[in-house]
């Protein structure tokens, strides 16, 4: 009934096993069922504060924007029993919005305030049951027959794959939410020495949205109400078998997502078993801080690196310790090395600082240099003799780099004053959804390289490790955010995890609305104070995306300015020695290279003028930033367009505008802005010319303009007169109105007075064939048959001289021989086919093709096919790969 996960092996380091679990899975999903509502549903009125009930987001996003829509919100919901509305008057940190949520009203609510509210104190959250209890479903049955039920691997993301819907909720991308199960078969040779307890084997979940229960062999194991942080699961609870018999079973409920965005749902993420000795460091118990102390250039420094491991003892009794750090390049060349020994008493668990560690002339890590190390600790216990092979070995991966934050001149890293270019993004990629295969996570922040960003900031929750992992890697700088304001454990989860990738510059505790709980600053000094005990080596300041602590007594190190950049200077004003950084910015909107605005469509123009009322123009936005030493830069809402938040429109859009790439990944005409303003000439010579040059015959003059890091343009009409050379202000544009004239429009940019750069846009022709190429690499060494890894196919409708026609909508099938095709998408908000078809139409004349080898395909060639009446079709093969790319894991970043 269940197959073995047999593509990806265990994985031994010494004592330490970590078998990934990502393949073999049966599924099965049920659809969210909405309640009807009346007037006895919610039978107490909750005028006083319940502070368990979550914040949902702004109403021109989606969210409620009345006490009547977050009653209907929460009727909608079946895990809701209450609701309140903060209205005008109601004395809240964020004035009318809607909080819901299943709570226990009477140990919860207050008796007396201005709120509106609704609750039924007869439905209340069931008691957590204790490790060991036996399942009462039959789908957590070991014997259970789950024969009928889809096979699938994980990461999966169920809610994506469904049919849009104007039912469902606007916020999260008109699709449907609901209930799901996953059972897998589980191997456990080791079955009798970890129910003796001389093996410790845990499960880890790293995602599963939104709530989960785990049981195995019909034994309960836990349950997890976030979806943004990983589980650790106890094993051995559970009536173990020897042997292949044994069932995990998982069930996800994603009826109440957990932001006002896209947040999908399902196993999301990779799944591990990790088994080893019963002393062992514990899950993230390696730090491994280091710092420039001494002499230093921009590239190199000597540095100190002062490692901590926290280990456990979990034997009955007492265990003499030996513990062996070293310290590697990553090619493998051993840089230094200590000993210590100690004692653990029995269930102790204890963190031990190491020895500082000395690194001469060390390779600082840096955006233009990411220079990495790897530190390995190993452990023996007195039953090993301290000699033999170690009962436990872990790795991470670290750098070295000095941060300092200023509130006159902003961000420093290794002396070097750094604005930081960076953009705000959620978490699901096109087809995908948040099921996002890790080599992906590099590929969406290369493409963000490209137009000149050098950080991410992680909207609104802990991201995947994989994308840290990449960040480390490229040397993008990251702002690691936490969910929800208040939430000790999810904060210290995510340091801990998170704290030894050089990348992070930046602890936040909250975004906007998540920030609010009763006691909003008491909560966000304590969760600060927690991140620097946490880590307190690595520099890193502790922010929000929260205007409250903006200004005078701010309880952040670091200022985040949301949006106003009207009130820079007075909060600068207000706590001058606090540091700034616009934390979000712009939220200016467009669709890829469309020219006016159609909301019945559901079509925004692609010049940078679009934007909400909090919002403002990329130009407006970034000159703010870009013109005050102090701001030590920004994060532009958003880089990638994503799923839900149609703002400023509604049905039938399904994501969102904001992207300065749509969600394909195509670049819009904004993305030439950020390139020309993120570009040094001396990097290289930016001229981009907008729109397109496809008009009727007659169509009168067209508004056309030019991005630039040049000093002068020149517009020359297709009729061969010059329109005017013009200056090229910075971080702007330079506009023309053209009489329109089939043929070329070129532009001849000028530095010192000499041209050095010409962009032409021509009218193309007539559609005349398909055409097909590779995505920025993805996929053209091959792809991995390992069920995770994907290819990325460009479909381009061409002319007969095989120029893009950027007006073409032409209906494009995509096929795959030896391959899967898992979806198509194509940028246009507006487009409701299902993310899994392989049918759409070509948007602006471009489309994306996600495919992947079949399980099977190892040594053949994937052929994918792009056909459309009446146009040429077109062919593109792909190498199918071997299996020998397994993911990486948090405690083991480096496999052999």
């Amino acid at each position: 009934m269940l197959r073995a996960a047999l593509l990806f092996p265990t994985l031994c380091l010494a004592g330490r096993e970590v078998e990934n679990l990502d393949q073999g899975w049966r599924f099965v999903h049920e659809e969210q069922q909405l309640r009807r509502c009346n007037s006895q549903t919610f039978p107490s009125a909750l005028r006083g504060r319940c502070p368990s009930l979550a914040p949902q987001g702004r109403p021109e996003d989606g969210a409620p924007g009345s006490a009547a829509a977050c009653r209907d919100a929460c009727c909608d919901d079946s895990s809701c029993n209450a609701w309140q509305w903060c209205g005008d008057n109601a004395g809240c940190e964020s004035p009318n919005t809607c909080f819901k949520g299943l709570i226990d009203i009477q140990r919860d609510c207050s008796g007396h305030g201005e709120w509106e509210g609704q609750g039924d104190p007869s439905r209340e959250p069931e008691p957590e049951p204790r490790p060991g209890h036996p399942c009462n479903f039959q789908q957590c049955l070991r014997d259970f027959n789950d024969s009928t039920w889809t096979q699938i691997d994980v990461p999966h993301d169920f809610v994506v794959a469904g049919n849009f819907t104007p039912r469902a909720d606007k916020s999260h991308g008109y699709l449907p939410y609901g209930v799901a199960w996953y059972r897998r078969q589980l191997c456990l040779q080791e079955a009798a020495e970890i129910m003796e307890g001389s093996r410790q084997s845990w499960l880890e979940f790293e995602g599963v949205m939104v709530k989960s229960k785990v049981w195995l062999n019909g034994a309960f194991l836990g349950s997890h109400s976030s979806g943004y942080t990983p589980q650790i699961l106890d094993i051995s609870p559970a009536p173990l078998e020897s042997g292949c018999s044994n069932v995990l079973a998982v069930l996800v409920d994603a009826t109440a997502p957990d932001g006002w965005w896209y947040d999908g749902g399902g196993i999301y993420r990779h799944v591990w078993r990790t088994t080893t000795s019963p002393v062992h460091v514990v899950p993230w118990g390696l730090y491994a801080p280091a710092k420039v102390v001494g002499a230093q250039s921009v590239d190199y420094g000597d540095a100190e690196v002062y490692p901590i491991v926290e280990l456990v003892n979990k034997f009955q009794d007492q265990k003499a310790i030996r513990i062996a750090c070293s310290i590697r390049s990553l090619d493998g060349q051993l840089i230094t090395h200590q000993d210590l020994r100690s004692v653990l008493a029995p269930g102790e668990t204890v963190e031990f600082p190491l020895k500082t560690m000395y690194l001469k002339g060390a390779r600082l890590w840096s955006p233009g240099s990411p220079s990495l190390y790897e530190m390995i600790v190993e452990i023996w216990s007195t039953d090993s003799g301290n000699e033999g092979p170690p009962d436990d070995q872990i790795k991470t991966t670290f750098g070295v780099r000095n941060l300092s934050w200023s509130p006159d001149i902003g961000f420093s890293i290794n002396g070097v004053v750094t604005k930081i270019l960076g953009t705000a993004n959620h978490q699901d990629f096109a087809v995908l959804g948040v099921a996002v295969p890790d080599h992906l996570q590099e590929h969406r922040l290369k493409k963000l390289q490209q137009f000149g960003a050098n950080a991410w900031r992680t909207a609104h929750n802990p991201p995947n490790e994989a994308l840290l992992n990449a960040a480390d890697r490229l040397g993008v700088l990251v702002w690691d955010e936490n969910h929800r304001n208040g939430q000790d454990e999810e904060m210290e989860v995510m340091i801990k995890r998170d704290r030894n990738h050089p990348s992070i510059v930046i602890w936040s505790i909250c975004n906007e609305r998540l920030c609010d709980t009763i006691d909003v600053r008491g909560d966000a000094e304590r969760l600060k104070a927690l991140a620097h005990r946490l880590d307190p080596h690595m520099g890193r300041v502790v922010s929000a995306n929260y205007n409250n602590f903006n200004g005078n007594r701010t309880p952040m190190d670091l200022m985040g300015f949301d949006y106003g950049p009207e009130m820079y200077d007075k909060w600068h004003a207000e706590a001058p020695q606090a540091p700034a950084i616009s934390s979000e910015t712009s939220s200016a909107y467009s669709d890829r290279g469309l020219v006016w605005n159609n909301r019945t469509a559901g079509h925004v123009r692609d010049y940078d003028t679009e934007h909400p009322s909090w919002g403002q123009t990329a130009e407006v936005a970034w000159q703010a930033i870009l013109s005050r030493p102090f701001v030590g830069g920004g994060f532009t809402w958003t880089g990638w367009d994503y799923r839900g938040e149609p703002t400023p429109y509604s049905w039938p859009d399904v994501n969102s505008h904001f992207g300065i790439l749509d969600i394909a990944g195509f670049w819009k005409h904004r993305a030439h802005w950020y390139h020309a303003c993120w570009t040094a000439p001396s990097d290289g010579y930016v001229l981009h010319l907008l729109p397109h040059w496809n008009w009727e015959p007659g169509h009168g003059s067209v508004d056309v303009w030019a991005y630039s890091n040049l000093e002068e343009l020149e517009l020359i009409h297709p009729n061969g007169t010059s329109l005017g050379r013009r200056q090229a202000p910075q971080c702007s544009r330079a506009e023309w109105q053209v009489p329109y004239m089939k043929g070329s429009l070129t532009a001849l940019g000028y530095l010192g007075g000499r041209k050095v750069k010409t962009t032409v846009v021509s009218t193309t022709g007539s559609p005349s064939a398909l055409r097909m190429e590779i995505m920025d690499g993805i996929g053209a060494e091959g792809v991995r048959a390992n069920g995770q890894d994907v290819g990325l196919i460009s479909v381009e409708v061409v002319d007969d001289q095989g120029a893009v026609v950027p007006t073409s909508s032409e209906m494009i099938h995509v096929s795959a021989t030896s391959g899967i095709v898992l979806g198509t998408a194509n940028g246009d908000p507006s487009s409701l086919e299902p993310n899994f078809s392989p049918r759409r139409s070509a948007f602006g004349g471009r489309l994306l093709a996600v495919v992947r080898p079949e399980p099977r395909g190892l040594g053949r060639t994937m052929t994918v096919r792009a056909e459309s009446p009446n146009l040429t079709p077109a062919e593109l093969r792909l190498k199918v790969l071997g299996l020998n790319s397994a993911p990486e894991h948090s405690d083991m970043a480096v496999f052999v």
